[in-house]
């Protein structure tokens, strides 16, 4: 199972991104091999869709979970029909949100919590 948290930076300890479709990174770890790899965030620097593109790039990594702050309507609807779970309220670092979802401490959600094009701002 892989596990994607949107982050700042290339691994464990660097910081939470709150965003999804513009975050720099996100940090997969596979729960397989108990392995990390840093993807770069194609939809970071898109002029729009950005939410479409990152929720697409997720799905064609195999992603199973995506651990995230906010997420908009677009990437909400992408994930779902890719099948890939969402949660939210991670904080600090990309190894303490992975330990919030580890103990169950992260909400499940299915629809979006913040408005398109929230990113942005």
């Amino acid at each position: 199972m892989k596990i994607a948290v949107s982050a700042q930076g290339q691994d464990l300890n660097d910081p939470v991104n709150q965003r999804f479709g513009r975050c720099e990174y996100f940090v997969i770890y596979d729960q397989t091999n108990d392995s990390i790899q840093a993807l770069a965030n194609p939809g970071g620097n898109s002029s729009g869709g950005a939410g479409i593109k990152t929720a697409q790039t997720l799905a064609n990594n195999n992603v199973d979970i995506v651990l995230v702050g906010n997420i908009g309507p677009n990437a909400v609807e992408t994930l779902n029909a890719a099948n890939i779970d969402i949660y939210t309220g991670i904080q600090g670092t990309v190894k303490d949100s992975l330990e919030l979802y580890k103990k169950g401490k992260l909400p499940k959600i299915e629809k979006p919590n913040v408005s398109s094009h929230h990113g942005l701002k």
